[in-house]
């Protein structure tokens, strides 16, 4: 077998066992933690996750795509990027440190200010793995990485637990984050072999910061926009409230972050070895577009419908006003995952200025939409987001038919048969479960499931919307170049 062809294949089943394993693992302990604590502790967080994820922004960016891009990275690369990493890491941790009080008067929320100090350690703690884990994803050795991480994710959700069952309340949720970066950072350096001399290269710095500073705005602006609700939510509205939007949204990006996460990790780096097949490069990334659309269109569809019972069953009753937030975010949950695959496919070509570019059209579109309906409900806020989604993938099409040359309206127009496809079936399953006047939620959810699934799969083999199946795409077409 090819070794770039084995290294990917192995590449994905690890990427599939760190994704969903690390995602089930939350997802289950935290659904127990929701059940114990209040709606008011998760819109606490959320008032800080905003911030956080600003911090993070900083680190996790630029960087690091700019090592993963690069055919070859020495050594002092490595080292200038982590000394770099570091000592800004320590310089935000102090900067958070000083405006926890501002931003918890902003809020007029006093226990922002412990919590945004503890949660800003985060930063320090994930900075010194950085090139850690960079070196180990350029390296392809996702079987250690998906160890790791399992591992940290199941010491921090096991604490996390632990302090809401034993009444820490929102600290629960602080130290199961906190916990989970210091034991992913102890256990990376403990079980990486990989290290380097500390030297800090000017040049070496300028180079990657030439590709790194574009692409570093590109996910700001990103990061900020798709966050900014938690500010918007957290101001106008109750901490209850955006309890509500939070816990929703975590849900969603359950299920959107699962599929598009192993695509993301698995075919980057086999996207940027494409750079210069322009035929096969169009191949793959039309193929792994309606590949996700495929699989996220009846995924959100089925949870659309089954949303009030799901909320109550896995939440309780006091969660239930999330159902109409999750709601909305499933139909934006439908598009994100296909405008990041456009953002994946101009960065491996290298096209950092069309990304940002891109990006800053799709955020300008999110300020409108939120000047429209900031003051009306969070329903009108959510509703206009999507709005803003929908609009910056027909923007991305069109972005990657002039650079790429995939021919716009075809692309569009077989992504549109596939969404015609599931609203239609997804209209007659609703209709047909209300008819039915099921009292049991899980014989609701399970009666759906049987309807709407084969209904799906046989209307879209019979107008023949079925893409070709993804494992025969990066099996047989993603080979890297000797």
């Amino acid at each position: 077998m090819d070794i770039g062809k084995d290294k990917t294949i192995k590449g994905i089943f690890w990427t599939s066992i760190e994704t969903f394993g690390g995602k089930i693992i939350t997802f289950i302990i935290g659904i127990v933690i929701a059940r114990i604590l209040e709606p008011k502790d998760y819109g606490i967080i959320g008032m800080a996750y905003f911030f956080i994820s600003i911090a993070q922004i900083f680190l996790v960016s630029g960087f690091i795509t700019a090592l993963l891009q690069k055919k070859e990275v020495s050594e002092i690369d490595y080292s200038t990027v982590f000394i770099f990493q570091v000592f800004f890491s320590i310089l935000l941790y102090l900067f958070f440190f000083i405006i926890s009080v501002p931003i918890s008067n902003f809020y007029n929320e006093k226990t922002l200010v412990p919590i945004i100090r503890v949660l800003s350690l985060n930063i320090v703690f994930n900075s010194f793995i950085i090139v850690q884990n960079t070196y180990l994803t350029k390296e392809m050795k996702f079987k250690s990485l998906a160890k790791i991480n399992l591992i940290a994710i199941s010491i921090g959700s096991t604490s996390g637990l632990l302090c809401a069952i034993y009444g820490f309340g929102v600290w629960a949720l602080v130290l199961q984050s906190t916990i989970n970066s210091l034991s992913r950072s102890i256990l990376l350096w403990s079980a990486t072999k990989f290290r380097f001399k500390l030297n800090f290269s000017k040049n070496s710095f300028l180079l990657l910061y030439k590709y790194a500073f574009k692409l570093f705005l590109s996910s700001f602006l990103k990061t900020t926009f798709d966050n900014i609700y938690y500010i918007i939510i957290g101001k106008i509205y109750a901490a209850k409230e955006l309890g509500y939007y939070t816990k929703a949204r975590q849900l969603q990006q359950f299920v959107v972050n699962n599929v598009f996460t192993i695509i993301s990790k698995s075919t980057f780096p086999y996207f940027s070895s494409l750079q210069d097949d322009k035929e096969k490069l169009k191949e793959v990334y039309v193929k792994s577009l309606l590949t996700l659309s495929y699989i996220l269109f009846p995924l959100m569809t089925f949870f659309i419908i089954i949303s009030d019972n799901l909320i109550t069953i896995l939440l309780t009753e006091k969660w239930f006003p999330a159902s109409t937030f999750f709601k909305l975010l499933c139909l934006s949950g439908m598009i994100i995952p296909l405008n990041s695959i456009t953002y994946n496919i101009l960065n491996a070509k290298g096209l950092v200025n069309k990304t940002l570019i891109l990006t800053i059209i799709e955020k300008l579109l999110v300020v409108i939409s939120v000047l429209l309906t900031y003051n009306y409900t969070i329903i009108n806020l959510l509703t206009g987001y999507f709005a803003a989604v929908l609009a910056t993938f027909i923007v991305s099409i069109y972005f990657v038919s002039k650079y790429i040359k995939i021919n716009f309206f075809s692309t569009i127009l077989k992504v549109l048969k596939l969404a015609i496809s599931n609203l239609f079936v997804g209209l007659i399953v609703l209709t047909s479960v209300i008819y039915l006047d099921i009292n049991s939620k899980l014989i609701y959810i399970f009666v759906v499931a049987i309807l709407f699934f084969p209904i799906i799969f046989i209307v879209t083999k019979f107008f023949k919307l079925i893409p070709v199946n993804f494992k025969s795409i990066i099996t047989k077409q993603l080979k890297f170049k000797k």
